[in-house]
């Protein structure tokens, strides 16, 4: 599954008042349910939705919270030992996390990638396979990084980030400087969004990207830079085609989604009578548009055959 770097754009969410009501009312200060409403918000426009997140990725520390609410750092601090007394939130990787806006997202996003597999004409089983190979490398990944055996994969992890570093000058150097400054999961997370920073930084963007010994020596300058918004990966340009390759890719894209749209309609006729109708009244009630003509065609043959075929 991949992370969104959009914050939401919609500009409400829904407000579960029984959880805020159960939850806090009665059990801790006006001031510690004033800085979690607060927190709410913030969790909301996060890059992972549900997680007390800047727009970089970055986490929200006390000394910015306290910024934003005028308060005194301790104050914070003693608000945030309040909440997580009541268990108000939970910590996901070390961030502060509401438990039900994190799993709606993690799910609308599960769907999100789900769909577009989908569109790219892969199947369930093949989406499947891409989800658990995903998955083992994110499992292994958690391994590796885990402050018990971090110190015996520093090369393995290492040769991870390298592979996203474009300029592979210094790779001897910039390993040497790994090893020596990432010593916790915590320091792992920060390279990984140190990174993606530099990368979408005007002064990389301008073509001058310096070499791996050099920018790994000082990987930390870009932990907290402010100059990357939340950016969208740029597509990569085409490549020049001929129009003979141009024609058969097409004729291939061509006779691809007639196998697909075959095969689809075989899938239809498959389906009983009455499981068709249903899948016709659901998409005339979710799209507010006419189902596929093929599918009332298949209906209609089924009802002029007794039912089945």
């Amino acid at each position: 599954m991949r992370d969104s770097s959009k914050q939401d754009n919609r500009p409400a969410f829904q407000f579960y008042y029984k959880d805020y009501i159960f939850d806090l009312q009665g059990l801790c200060s006006l001031g510690a349910i004033g800085l979690w409403t607060l927190m709410l918000c913030r969790m909301w426009a996060s890059p992972k939705r549900g997680m007390l997140l800047q727009a970089n990725g970055s986490k929200f520390s006390s000394k910015t919270l306290a910024k934003l609410t005028g308060e005194e750092v301790e104050v914070i601090e003693k608000y945030i030992k309040e909440l997580e007394g009541l268990r108000t939130f939970d910590y996901v990787d070390g961030v502060i996390t509401c438990r039900r806006m994190y799993k709606e997202w993690d799910i609308e996003q599960k769907r999100k990638e789900s769909g577009r597999l989908g569109g790219l004409g892969i199947s369930k089983d093949e989406s499947k396979i891409i989800s658990k190979i995903k998955q083992t490398a994110e499992e292994e990944e958690e391994v590796l990084v885990s402050n018990i055996s971090i110190k015996k994969n520093k090369e393995k992890l290492f040769n991870k980030i390298w592979l996203k570093y474009p300029n592979k000058d210094g790779k001897k150097e910039a390993l040497n400087h790994f090893v020596a400054s990432i010593n916790s999961k915590d320091d792992w997370e920060k390279i990984k969004i140190a990174l993606p920073n530099y990368l979408h930084s005007d002064r990389v963007k301008n073509g001058y990207i310096k070499n791996g010994s050099t920018w790994f020596n000082n990987w930390k300058d870009w932990v907290d830079f402010k100059g990357v918004k939340n950016f969208i990966e740029p597509l990569p340009e085409p490549k020049p085609e001929n129009p003979e390759e141009k024609a058969k890719r097409e004729k291939q894209k061509k006779e691809e989604s007639e196998a697909r749209y075959q095969e689809m309609i075989e899938g239809f006729r498959k389906q009983p009578l009455q499981q068709l109708k249903n899948a016709v009244a659901m998409v005339r009630k979710a799209t507010k548009t006419p189902p596929p003509q093929i599918m009332l065609d298949i209906i209609k043959e089924k009802e002029k055959n007794g039912g089945e075929r």
